[in-house]
């Protein structure tokens, strides 16, 4: 029986190791980034992403999803003649990244083949998204990365009002770059690391597993609710309070850079949500708030609820995937195009702006 306990385990382990790139996202090491003050993943690695789409998205520079290459850098002569094409970061979080996408429809692409099609001049757009990352992340970056990288205009993808209800970082003290090494990241299977994140790690709230090893059914979790954290910052949106939050974080944005910066609000409405579509955005008062402050700030802002409800009703929806759920979970291909459309059209052919 120990024979074929060893045999069974050892041959199984075998399967799951061989065919685990058909279902298991990679894990790839880190490294720190001078121009970003970031840690990002390591570039020229690739990045397999499983949950949803089927993609494999290449790591570029300053952990740029599924670019590999820097555009040239305009010359002295390129600016003065105010010809140099506009380079563009885009900033979001997992939304924005597009793991689940393939790097040849990712939205940044789709953005500057849209410039291309409407001759709205030259446009790179450079993908600085990050998975989690909210408003603080965008704003320590957004100076660094004009003066490292030459960006001259800012887009933020903003899919969670969320995002904006942050608080500044109290701590101000200057971190030197951190230290990564022996990195177990790279050295184990994919395979074997998923599944001790699985054992080890609730998904539910991102803490430790509480193991239990008695037979039967296990007790429902009465503290646990089912309702998103964007549903419950929405439930008091007018309040003076987040009104004020808003306005803070926008500012701090505003004052991070003298660029142009265009917020574009790309939600989950329609959405696919307990086996009906729900069409009502539930952050609808908290954008009302954004854009009202946008525009007293200068910031441009484009709305594509519009755009994904006329496409829902021709059968197209912007996020969800074959392997995941149509209409629910992350920007598919689809969303990136009408997005890259509603940007585009509001640019108006003129993509450089203040960054004149």
């Amino acid at each position: 029986m120990i024979a074929r306990w060893l045999v069974g385990m050892t041959f199984g382990t075998l399967v799951i190791a061989i065919t685990s790139p058909l279902f298991v996202r990679s894990y790839v090491p880190r490294q720190w980034d001078d121009a970003r003050q970031q840690i990002i993943l390591r570039p020229g690695d690739s990045y397999r992403w499983r949950s949803e789409g089927y993609a494999t998205t290449s790591i570029g520079p300053h952990g740029m999803m599924g670019r590999t290459s820097l555009p040239t850098r305009p010359s002295a002569t390129e600016r003065e003649l105010e010809t140099s094409p506009a380079t563009v970061a885009l900033w979001g979080d997992s939304q924005a990244e597009g793991v689940s996408v393939a790097d040849t429809n990712k939205l940044f692409r789709q953005i500057e083949r849209f410039a291309d099609q409407r001759a709205s001049g030259t446009v790179h757009v450079l993908p600085l998204g990050k998975s989690g990352d909210d408003a603080n992340a965008w704003i320590a970056q957004m100076p660094l990365v004009e003066d490292n990288l030459g960006v001259t205009n800012h887009v933020i993808l903003l899919c969670e009002t969320v995002d904006l209800l942050v608080q500044p970082p109290t701590d101000t003290t200057e971190y030197s770059a951190p230290v990564i090494t022996n990195d177990p990241v790279g050295k184990l299977p994919d395979f074997l690391l998923q599944a001790a994140k699985n054992l080890l790690i609730d998904d539910r709230n991102g803490g430790p597993r509480s193991l239990r090893f008695q037979v039967g059914p296990a007790n429902s979790d009465p503290t646990i609710t089912h309702q998103t954290a964007s549903q419950q910052m929405t439930e008091a949106a007018d309040s003076l309070e987040q009104r004020s939050n808003f306005v803070e974080t926008l500012t701090r944005i505003r004052e991070a850079s003298d660029r142009d910066v265009t917020l574009v609000y790309a939600p989950r409405s329609p959405v696919v949500f307990a086996g009906g579509l729900r069409w009502q955005d539930p952050d609808a008062i908290s954008f009302a708030i954004i854009s009202e402050t946008c525009e007293d700030l200068g910031i441009d802002v484009v709305d594509c609820r519009q755009a994904f409800r006329e496409m829902v009703q021709q059968g197209i929806f912007p996020h969800g995937f074959h392997n995941g759920e149509i209409g629910n979970g992350h920007l598919n291909e689809d969303g990136y195009r009408v997005i890259a459309e509603q940007l585009i059209q509001s640019w108006k052919g003129d993509t450089r702006g203040a960054a004149e």
